[in-house]
């Protein structure tokens, strides 16, 4: 490697921090009320995409994640039914 492909190297690798430094890609707002946790919403400036989530121990989780999860666990508890221990007392409430 000769030291003037080094050289442009290094200047790309500083021209690509400088951009994302001057462009960061994710504007973070906080919805204001009162809501618990907050609501916040993510917006990709570079997609113009927008989703709102929270932020929590595992990171970033925008509600359309948690919906997808809740229909999926949904489908799972139907296909996979509890199945309950048989009443101890009949309806007058009298031992079996």
């Amino acid at each position: 490697m000769t030291p003037r492909r080094w050289w442009i190297g290094i200047a790309l690798v500083v021209l690509a921090l400088l951009f994302f430094a001057t462009f960061p890609r994710y504007e973070w707002r906080q919805i204001q009320g009162p809501y618990q946790p907050p609501y916040l919403v993510r917006i990709d400036r570079w997609t113009g995409r927008a989703e709102g989530g929270r932020v929590g121990q595992d990171g970033w989780r925008s509600y359309a994640d948690a919906a997808a999860q809740a229909a999926k666990d949904a489908a799972w508890n139907r296909d996979h039914p509890v199945q309950s221990p048989p009443p101890q007392y009949d309806l007058t409430g009298m031992p079996r």
